[in-house]
């Protein structure tokens, strides 16, 4: 079997997981712990972990790698691929997990899942590559990882087997002011396994911190705290990044203290250093000068349990990130009692909240919530603000899909509550794609055979054609409607109607875009009779868009330039030679021939500006006319039809 089965965020954020197999090999990508209240962090694997022979891993978060050590604990001894700062992140998460589900289970939870021995074993697993590198996918095919935007060395990987698949993991909104913007893949991706976190959301474009310096300043005014549930990895840092500048600008009060309470936070911030070429240059250029985008005057790092408890239990004014950013656990639950109950205080979410978590609770707007087993009043103002999210919203989605060099065949819609699922799908098929939200075990089996023709070019079937046999040739033979693709790379599609159909729509869309682009110049150019004077510009000008009707209008001008110059720059015999050689050797021996009778000075007048605009103006036509067309517009001159 070759195809696709979906285990994990199917219709719901977490626990990424999908099933990728290739002829005899077992390919997971991502695979991750579910998250929330209510909800189980790890169903039983519905495959033998031990069959696996791989694992690609798009980035660090939790809901994408967590379940990697249960994993191995139960079997799996393959490689794991992942970035170098992926894998560095993944050491720092893992060990905070299994430290936390240590606790937890003495403290009269549920047993862990894995321990810290089950990690070490982990991260021995794992293979590194840079962005861009490619490299074989257990001799069944390969593997490139581009920039996804999203969190340091977070990935969109592309897997070229049989079939092309692209599997986006989470997508960055690309105005984050420390990591790139996302990149398009340059490969004609079959299979799109795309997010849709914000599917039906928009963010808003107003700068975030405008919203901040509002909140920071009522608070200060009223002498509460400010807390701010951040993730560990890339919300915090950018976070730590905005209240810098503010700081450094006066926009904040001076003498307000900002805490960072969260160890593995403290953790990933230091590890940016060690990774700064992920980063955008500037941030790169500041580690280079041993400058750290994220400490100023003021700032503080909370390192030990007592000292957290000691600040939640305070009364000074202050600014504080703590990790959970879903407040599902870690030290910002040591803050939310305290904060809760205080109208002067706010809580500030600025990532997204799952369905589930006392996060999403609070957001929906309750007036009270329970933390452990005691009921807390909420009295203190609850905000969030969209902009700082890490993943993009619905146009950004929309644009990425757009941006591809080509249509994917179908496009599979994950990691998003059924609402956005619907909205991504609903947008996609306005692009007339394909496009589904599968739901837990769905599978996807690749139609189609690959063969190899003549010339050692690589034939690909695009979908699973039906056979009928011939009863007394016993041949079988698949009817269809559809077209033969050919790439840049040699490779030979056999689409169906329908890919066929999306693919002219396409096409006509870029062309009309690209004609709109370009009007104005064209109509300048049939009003003053200015052609370019070097044929490698004209791409940039009409190439694309010289009409038969134009061509002759321009002509015509040439054919009457006797009324001003005393005789016709085209000469009956001569219009018989370019027609001639036009049908007998074609394009590029017209052009030849008009090279040379130019520099022979063969033409009938001698005003150089008019025959070099003529020269070009043929050019142009042979390049882009059809020969009948081209032949059509000299007939004016009574040409003979005989050569």
């Amino acid at each position: 079997m070759t195809g696709l089965t979906f285990i994990g965020a199917t219709r719901e954020v977490t626990g990424s997981c999908h099933l990728l197999e290739v002829n005899d090999r077992r390919i997971l990508l991502d695979c991750g712990m579910r998250q929330g209240r209510g909800v189980s962090k790890a169903s039983e694997f519905p495959f033998k972990p031990d069959g696996i022979n791989a694992v690609i891993l798009s980035h660090a978060h939790i809901d994408h790698s967590g379940l990697l050590p249960l994993l191995v604990s139960q079997g799996f001894k393959g490689k794991i691929y992942s970035t170098v700062a992926t894998r560095e992140l993944v050491r720092i998460l893992l060990y905070d997990s299994a430290k936390i589900q240590e606790e937890d289970y003495v403290a009269g939870g549920e047993p862990p899942l894995y321990s810290e021995d089950d990690v070490n074993e982990t991260m021995r697993l794992f293979e590194v590559f840079p962005y861009h590198e490619e490299f074989d996918l257990l001799n069944v095919g390969t593997v490139k990882f581009y920039d996804a935007g999203h969190i340091l060395g977070s990935a969109i990987t592309v897997i070229s087997t049989a079939k092309t698949v692209c599997y986006t993991g989470d997508l960055g909104h690309g105005m984050s002011p420390i990591l790139r913007a996302p990149e398009t893949p340059i490969e004609e991706v079959d299979y799109l396994i795309m997010e849709s976190t914000y599917g039906n959301k928009l963010h808003s474009r107003d700068d975030p911190t405008l919203k901040i310096k509002e909140i920071v300043s009522e608070v200060y005014k009223n002498k509460g705290k400010l807390l701010i549930p951040v993730f560990a990895v890339g919300r915090a840092q950018e976070i730590l990044y905005s209240l810098k500048e503010m700081k450094e600008a006066g926009e904040i009060p001076h003498d307000l203290k900002v805490y960072l309470d969260s160890p593995m936070a403290d953790k990933s911030t230091s590890l940016y250093s060690n990774m700064a070429d992920y980063l955008k240059p500037e941030f790169y250029t500041q580690f280079l000068n041993n400058t750290s985008p994220f400490e100023f005057e003021g700032f503080e790092i909370i390192k030990g349990h007592e000292d957290s408890l000691n600040l939640a239990t305070s009364n000074g004014t202050a600014i504080i990130l703590a990790a959970s950013g879903m407040l599902e656990g870690g030290r910002v639950m040591n803050h939310l009692p305290k904060i809760l109950s205080d109208k002067n205080s706010v809580i500030c979410f600025v990532g997204y909240q799952v369905e589930g978590t006392h996060g999403r609770t609070l957001l929906d707007g309750v007036s009270e919530i329970k933390l452990k087993e005691k009921v807390v009043e909420v009295s203190c103002k609850i905000e969030a603000i969209s902009s700082y999210s890490a993943h993009a919203d619905k146009k950004g989605l929309f644009n990425f899909v757009n941006s591809l060099k080509f249509n994917p065949y179908k496009v599979f819609v994950v990691h998003g509550e059924e609402d956005a699922n619907k909205a991504v799908v609903e947008s996609l098929k306005n692009l007339k794609l394909r496009a589904v939200a599968p739901t837990r075990g769905d599978t996807e089996s690749f139609g189609g055979t690959v063969i190899k023709i003549i010339k050692e070019k690589e034939f690909k079937i695009d979908f699973s054609p039906e056979y009928i046999t011939l009863e007394k040739s016993h041949l079988r033979i698949a009817p269809f409607c559809g077209a033969l693709v050919e790439s840049k790379n040699g490779m030979i599609r056999l689409i169906s109607n329908s890919v066929l159909i999306g693919l002219m729509e396409a096409e006509e869309q870029a062309f009309t875009n690209e004609f709109k682009e370009k009007k104005i110049e064209l109509e300048d150019l049939q009003e003053s009779n200015n052609i370019p004077s070097k044929t490698e510009n004209l791409s940039e000008n009409i190439t694309s868009f010289i009409s038969y009707d134009m061509y002759c209008k321009k002509l015509e001008k040439f054919y009457n330039s006797k009324d001003n110059f005393g005789d016709s720059i085209l000469s009956k015999n001569l219009a018989h030679e370019i027609y001639c050689k036009a049908i007998r050797e074609g394009k590029d021996s017209v052009i030849r021939l008009i090279n040379q009778k130019k520099d022979k000075g063969k033409f009938n007048i001698d005003d150089e500006e008019i025959i070099e605009k003529f020269v070009e103006l043929i050019k142009i036509a042979v390049i882009n006319l059809t020969i009948r067309e081209f032949c059509k517009g000299l007939e004016p001159y009574k040409i003979k039809k005989q050569c």
